[in-house]
């Protein structure tokens, strides 16, 4: 069997205000072309299919049509969808067994997860995003502490259950122990990691399965599973650039073989284009390399602020979402007595102002703003 994993659709979100849904029209066309290349037997999209999950009319349109096209080909195959952290599961999974019967599989709660879906020479196991004291809740006889507790007893029960004469697959949402964060997961409410790593899911628990397709983390990856070797364990990564960490991740799709066990990974071309420009004031104004429909960060080293300079920078790069300056001001010794600011001069007062919050001397420009307004 072959399969296409993706996850971390984030439909929905936005860029520093920059609206990003007409970039996400093109996820699913992609994913089906994807499918069509490498004759695929199932698609596997590993949670956080929503930004939030309060979305807008429009998002849900987009994932609608998004549904939509991957069931409009010539050669229908399953299409299994779990809930992430991002996703209201509730939400998700409305009419998810009606959906079943035209191959969509929406599973939004863990309670399903000896409930695999049936695909070829394999069966599929799901486990959405949870909260600890739900799988407590289940069951109150084990020691769970922590989410890596919480897994072992759910895949524990799964490979007591499964088919042996089969091939097993396992779709999950969550921090895998040894995968690599990017400032996309750092800023997310969700991706907090508590004291101990308690978040934490040591990969040894997928040790078993022929493939463990997992989302949460925006990074193209493949983890370690030190219990079995013979286990990939893939975070398939976000289809698009979602900050300007993943400026120079190379998205793609998952295609794993459960015959062969190659991974092979199908480039995401999007029209979305993320670039960092980063330099002293005179390197940035004079960058020619910048595409012209790339939405871009600026990072100004040898200033403190961009006081002045803004509709500068933004008339060289019109598509700026950012412009930070990086450069740590230089603080020198101020008068601290009322008698000693007296004894300075207007442009004296401005010099050291200028110098102390921004730092930089002041220009001639501004010594002649200063003394139109002392006039």
């Amino acid at each position: 069997m072959k399969l296409i994993h993706t996850s971390d659709l984030h439909i929905g979100i936005s860029l520093f205000g920059e609206d990003l849904l007409p970039y996400q029209e093109e996820i699913g066309r992609k994913i089906s072309a994807c499918a069509k290349k490498h004759n695929a037997d199932c698609i596997i999209i590993s949670g956080d299919v929503f930004d939030s999950a309060v979305v807008s009319a429009e998002a849900v349109k987009c994932w609608d049509r998004l549904c939509t096209g991957l069931f409009s080909g010539e050669s229908r195959i399953p299409v299994i969808v779990i809930s992430g952290n991002h996703d209201s599961a509730p939400r998700l999974s409305v009419c998810s067994e009606l959906l079943e019967g035209a191959g969509l599989y929406i599973r939004g709660s863990f309670r399903d997860y000896l409930r695999p879906v049936k695909v070829c020479d394999s069966e599929i196991y799901c486990i959405p995003y949870f909260s600890l004291s739900e799988v407590k809740a289940v069951f109150p006889d084990n020691e769970i502490n922590t989410v890596t507790d919480a897994f072992a007893v759910l895949t524990e029960n799964i490979r007591a259950a499964w088919d042996p004469g089969k091939k097993h697959i396992i779709a999950a949402h969550c921090f895998a122990a040894g995968a690599s964060l990017s400032e996309s997961e750092r800023a997310s409410k969700g991706a907090v990691i508590s004291a101990g790593g308690a978040q934490m899911v040591s990969a040894d628990v997928f040790a078993g399965f022929e493939y463990a397709a997992l989302g949460h983390l925006h990074r193209p990856q493949t983890v370690k599973c030190p219990a079995d070797t013979g286990c990939t364990v893939r975070y398939s990564g976000t289809p698009l650039p979602y900050s300007f960490s993943e400026a120079e991740h190379e998205k793609s799709i998952s295609v794993f073989d459960t015959d062969t066990g190659e991974l092979c990974l199908e480039p995401f071309e999007s029209t979305l284009s993320l670039v960092n420009v980063k330099g002293t004031f005179e390197e940035i104004m004079s960058r020619e390399n910048v595409p012209e429909n790339a939405f871009v960060r600026v990072e100004i080293t040898d200033r403190a602020s961009a006081a002045g300079i803004y509709n500068t920078v933004k008339e060289k790069y019109p598509r700026a979402l950012r412009i930070e300056c990086s450069h740590a001001p230089v603080y020198t010794a101020s008068p601290t007595s009322p008698s000693e600011v007296e004894e300075l001069s207007p442009e004296e007062l401005a010099e050291r102002y200028i110098r102390e919050k921004f730092g930089r001397e002041m220009t001639d420009e501004m010594r002649q703003w200063l003394a139109k307004a002392d006039r």
